[in-house]
This record gives C-alpha cells, structure tokens and sequence, in this order.
C-alpha cells in the first residue's frame, strides 16, 4: 500500500510528496548523503526536506569539503 504525505519543507517552504511510510520509493533517496550530510541536515531540521533542497546542501557540503581541503593543503603547502 503506497502512503503519500504532503509535507511542506522547512527550509524553502514549497509543498512536496513524502513517502516516508515507504521511503525505498520516495524521491529522496535519488540522493546520496554521507552520513555527516545526513547528520548535519537531522540536527537542522526537525522534518523531512524536498529533494530540491537535500541536492542544494549537498552541494554546499561539498563545496565547503572542498575549501576546507583545500585551504588544509595550502598550509601544508607553506610549511
């Protein structure tokens, strides 16, 4: 039995389908967090966000990954 829920995310505020009763079919899962992502996004949010808005954070993760790295190599670099 398929359950849909229509939720509103917290963060953009847009309506979306939630099938959290069945979360192998929800739209969610065609997002893969690491488990930082996903604890980081559970400590910021009480409910279920859109798929728009889990694709948005994960790109800024990776970008801020990215410059953390980057900035670390850099003052390894200079030593």
């Amino acid at each position: 039995m398929e359950v849909n829920t229509t939720k509103t995310c917290p963060r953009c505020k847009k309506i979306f389908e939630c099938k959290h009763e069945d979360i192998t079919h929800c739209q969610c899962t065609n997002i893969k967090l690491t488990k930082n992502e996903l604890a980081m996004i559970k400590k910021t949010y009480n409910d279920c966000i859109c798929c728009a808005c889990l694709a948005d954070l994960k790109g800024r993760f990776r970008k801020f990954k990215d410059k953390i790295e980057s900035d670390y190599m850099n003052i390894i670099i200079e030593e």
